[in-house]
């Protein structure tokens, strides 16, 4: 058996392999299960998430951005936003 819990909206957020380890009042926190599946191999980050009703389902997304993507992106906001600022700045001092 496997120990897991959940958070919000039904995300697994512990596996817990040796059950024996934990005390009843830790195990009622969580649900008893025979096997966790193991995500598919598709180059996504995977999130699994439980409930009695439906079982075990994971969600994909892509991976993260790694650090040069998200400096780049992070420029690319920053700019648009000095532009917006800049255009405010415009029409505010230009309507006076």
């Amino acid at each position: 058996m496997i120990f897991i819990q959940t958070g919000k909206n039904d995300e697994v957020t512990m596996q817990h392999y040796r059950v024996e380890m934990l005390s009843e009042n830790e195990i009622e926190l969580g649900f008893l299960v025979e096997e966790v599946p193991e995500p598919e191999k598709n180059n996504k980050q995977s999130q699994l998430y439980y409930t009695e009703e439906k079982g075990f389902w994971y969600i994909y997304s892509e991976g993260n951005q790694n650090d040069a993507e998200k400096i780049a992106m992070l420029v690319k906001e920053n700019q648009e936003i000095k532009a917006m600022i800049a255009d405010l700045g415009l029409q505010i001092g230009g309507g006076l």
